[in-house]
């Protein structure tokens, strides 16, 4: 079997899925359960969670930040099959939506500043800063606004913006 694979992930909280089976893969007899085991925590994947004819499960109660391992088996008529390889995820989630940034002045250039949204336990490694132009579209400025970095703050000279969003210096 392939290993399971993560549906979905919050802080407390993943769902864990994986390819159902059939044909020669199945020893050409119907699949009566899948049965998943986990870490728990503890390191050692002989924890089993469920074993039913089911292609997800949804382990709850975890500890945001840390990883766990799955693991997955198949069971037909003859007995289970071997285990797939054991996965590893991260019980996070996306990082939240950050505040309006404040904007300012600092001689001829603008700071664009923003509190760090709540990270979910997983380090925030890249924004995206995004400026609206005059068409109304947004565009990227990456020499000024790369997003690579780690404080929330970026320095735009002001002829700079007006350059790239098209819009005029007044």
């Amino acid at each position: 079997m392939q290993a399971p694979f993560e549906v979905l992930s919050t802080d407390h909280s993943i769902q864990v899925g994986w390819q159902e089976i059939e044909g020669v893969q199945a020893g050409n007899s119907a699949i009566l359960t899948y049965n998943l085991y986990w870490d728990n925590g503890t390191g050692e994947t002989n924890f089993e969670l469920v074993d039913a004819l089911v292609s997800d499960f949804r382990v709850t109660g975890l500890v945001g930040g840390l990883n766990y391992r799955f693991k997955v088996r198949a069971s037909n008529i003859y007995g289970y099959g071997a285990f797939s390889t054991e996965y590893s995820l991260e019980a996070s989630d996306l990082p939240g939506r950050p505040e309006i940034p404040t904007v300012s002045l600092n001689g001829t250039k603008v700071l664009i500043e923003w509190q760090s949204p709540n990270n979910h336990f997983s380090q925030i490694t890249q924004y995206q800063i995004l400026f609206k132009s005059a068409t109304g579209a947004f565009v990227e400025n990456l020499t000024y606004c790369d997003g690579g970095i780690l404080m929330a703050l970026c320095r735009v000279p002001m002829l700079e913006i007006a350059s790239f969003t098209g819009l005029t210096t007044d």
